[in-house]
């Protein structure tokens, strides 16, 4: 495994930072060291290496957080300019290409589901509405490349039903349901506006997971996935993983308050909610074309159904 502290100095070269100390925080398709400067200022330093044209990405993915923390003040993983004025750095070794970005670090701390209430429900549907705002109104230079999550996204030929093995995999009576949930859903969406108000830069991955609680201040991190898509679909992730629990009621209830009513109806979100497990069993066949393996199907493919016909009952 590579050890990437080894190349710290040729990285930290790069920047205007008097680093005097760090830790390696997380190793996944990123890795992640949490810097300490002489100021007593903390950073956040993402290594990652670079294969075919994933660079204009991520690049696009800088300018939507430098942009969106410049004109807001929003406290997320804003990246800092290296001494080039770009917002990252590139390093070769040993014939590989390792993108370097250092963030502001965000404060806060994760919390688990049984500890989320109305308050940081409210909370994070502000910082979504904050972030809608801001893309409702943001034009994106020439060159910007980021994922479009549309139809094509949702159902086309990267999408769970095409994956006839994967397909073997679920139990036949789910897998019939989940096909019929498949193709109703693909038609609402089909007369669900796709206009400026509707539409835009999203996060996608907004789960509890990627905020972190700052004295009650929802902060969202994690913007790996961030691309074009329906707004309310932001808010749906957020609830989802909360339906079926005796809270999910009130949460759904602060949400579309805290947001605007005038923006989420409650036909429109339980749609957008049902969405969300299409989106989760792309996710699982996603997983299952990495790895080969049907573990995560096991224990997911009854939650999501389970979760889709509680849906289903509130949108007939």
């Amino acid at each position: 495994m590579k050890n990437y502290s080894e190349l710290l100095p040729r990285f930290l070269d790069h920047y205007d930072l008097m680093v005097t100390g760090y830790e390696h925080v997380r190793t996944s398709e990123n890795v992640v060291f949490r810097l300490q400067t002489d100021n007593g200022r903390y950073y956040a330093l993402r290594i990652r290496r670079i294969i075919g044209d994933y660079q204009e990405q991520i690049a696009s993915e800088l300018m939507v957080l430098h942009d969106f923390h410049t004109r807001t003040g929003a406290d997320i993983p804003a990246p800092l300019a290296a001494r080039s004025g770009e917002l990252f750095c590139m390093v070769n070794d040993g014939g590989h290409d390792y993108m370097c970005i250092i963030f502001n670090w965000v404060s806060g701390v994760h919390l688990g589901g049984n500890e989320i209430t109305s308050a940081h429900m409210a909370s994070m549907a502000r910082s979504v509405a904050q972030l809608h705002g801001f893309s409702s109104a943001y034009r994106p230079p020439a060159g910007f490349v980021r994922p479009v999550y549309d139809d094509g996204w949702f159902f086309g030929e990267k999408s769970w039903t095409a994956g006839d093995e994967f397909m073997k995999q679920i139990e036949p009576q789910a897998c019939s349901y989940l096909r019929d949930v498949n193709d109703l859903i693909r038609a609402r969406l089909k007369e669900y506006p796709r206009t400026a108000q509707t539409f835009g830069l999203i996060h996608y991955d907004l789960h509890a997971g990627n905020f972190l609680f700052d004295d009650g201040k929802a902060n969202m991190i994690d913007f790996d996935e961030c691309g074009f898509g329906w707004y309310l679909f932001d808010l749906a992730h957020i609830l989802f993983e909360f339906i079926g629990d005796p809270r999910f009621d009130a949460f759904k209830e602060v949400v579309a308050k805290t947001y605007g009513r005038g923006r989420c109806s409650d036909s429109d979100l339980n749609l957008f909610l049902a969405l969300q497990g299409i989106a989760y069993m792309n996710w699982l066949y996603r997983l299952f074309w990495r790895d080969g393996t049907s573990d995560a199907q096991e224990y997911w493919v009854p939650v999501i159904v389970g979760r889709l016909k509680t849906v289903l009952r509130s949108m007939r």
